[in-house]
């Protein structure tokens, strides 16, 4: 009877699995695994095409920034005596706005003139993926740039060129702005030293490469002329050793030519190359403070016949400025100095002219910062015309 139930029962539950299928074997679901990326095939970028977009502007306070600078005013700036004196375009358009909206400036007059932007330069971007990609700032100095292998937070190169022509147009380098400096006041050698607001900035040739990471917000960049700001000293200062030295004038010689020397008796030769001046004498009210060139290092040289000697040199420029004849030296020993920075006071007096001066030469073969007379340098201001438009 046992035997008869169990066998009765298995067939049941044979039938029963036939027909559902309840219990046969199916295959196992596969386990969640977690799939990683060969190294060789790249994950999706989450970058994308940016448009590098900034300004180029005449940077003439050496800030690095674009402001407001107080300029003197001359109508022979923009209509000069003759064309190959022509001086920057958007310098010439800046000065014509300010005249129609001042039509009673005069010759002389200090005005309140806007740095302009740099129309006419070329800005080229290169990075990894892609070489030279162009583009001519507007008017205003702006320029907008894209690719699409130029994306978001990549490293890109941008390099400028002046299309502008004419030896008096065109920037020889470029400012970048760093960071405000302030120098509290201080007490020095007996004298009450202020406190000084400066900024830092970073300065090329306009021929190196600048880089900037894409997408990082706007490029501003400052471009000179030269690299040598004016004045470098406090007061009413007078610069002697080229009797003329303004290509406004219209009388004798350009400065960047064949230029009237001053002799050593103080008269002018203008048929002669005679330069008997290495640098310039820069004078100035007794006591004035003397300002550096620029930053970088300076240091305090002391040599027999030329007495309380400072060094600068300035940061990325080849030559050193040497500040000599000065009457108080008011840096310690070697350290950082920074554009405008002051570094002493005048004192002593010109056996000639009787004013309290300094002499600044530039490198050690004495360039003089308004350039060889026969032309074997550039002059070496920050504007390629003289610096007598500065109050």
């Amino acid at each position: 009877m046992t035997v008869f139930f169990s066998t009765r029962f298995m067939a049941v539950y044979i039938i029963l699995i036939t027909l559902c299928g309840c219990f046969i074997n199916k295959p196992a679901l596969p386990e969640q695994i977690e799939i990683t990326p060969s190294p060789d095939v790249p994950l999706l970028s989450t970058s994308h095409p940016v448009i590098l977009q900034g300004r180029l502007f005449f940077d003439i306070d050496l800030s690095g920034t674009q402001n407001i600078v107080p300029f003197r005013y001359s109508t022979a700036l923009i209509q000069p005596f003759s064309m190959d004196k022509t001086q920057n375009p958007d310098l010439v358009r800046a000065l014509e706005t300010y005249r129609l909206a001042n039509p009673d400036v005069i010759n002389n007059q200090v005005i309140d003139l806007p740095e302009p932007g740099l129309s006419n330069i070329e800005v080229c971007a290169s990075n990894k993926k892609v070489a030279n990609v162009c583009v001519l700032t507007d008017k205003q100095g702006n320029f907008f740039l894209s690719h699409p292998l130029i994306n978001s937070g990549d490293p890109v190169g941008l390099t400028f060129t002046d299309k502008n022509i004419g030896a008096f147009q065109k920037m020889a380098f470029q400012n970048r702005y760093v960071k405000p400096v302030t120098v509290p006041p201080y007490e020095m050698n007996g004298i009450r030293v202020p406190k000084q607001n400066l900024t830092q900035t970073h300065l090329m040739k306009i021929t190196n490469t600048y880089y900037v990471i894409a997408g990082e917000g706007d490029i501003q960049i400052g471009l000179l002329q030269g690299v040598l700001p004016y004045p470098l000293v406090s007061g009413n200062s007078q610069i002697r050793g080229f009797s003329d030295h303004d290509p406004r004038t219209g009388f004798l010689r350009d400065w960047r030519g064949k230029t009237v020397i001053v002799s050593s008796n103080g008269s002018p030769q203008p048929d002669g190359i005679v330069d008997n001046l290495k640098g310039v004498d820069i004078s100035s009210e007794e006591g004035s403070f003397v300002y550096s060139a620029g930053f970088g290092m300076a240091t305090i040289r002391k040599i027999d016949g030329i007495p309380k000697e400072i060094i600068v040199m300035v940061d990325n420029y080849p030559g050193l400025f040497e500040y000599s004849h000065l009457d108080t030296l008011l840096i310690s020993g070697t350290q950082e100095v920074f554009a405008g920075m002051i570094i002493g006071t005048i004192g002593k007096k010109d056996n000639e002219s009787g004013a309290p001066f300094f002499h600044l030469e530039i490198g050690n073969s004495g360039i003089d910062p308004f350039g060889h007379p026969e032309g074997k340098y550039e002059q070496l201001w920050t504007r390629a015309f003289s610096p007598l438009e500065f109050p």
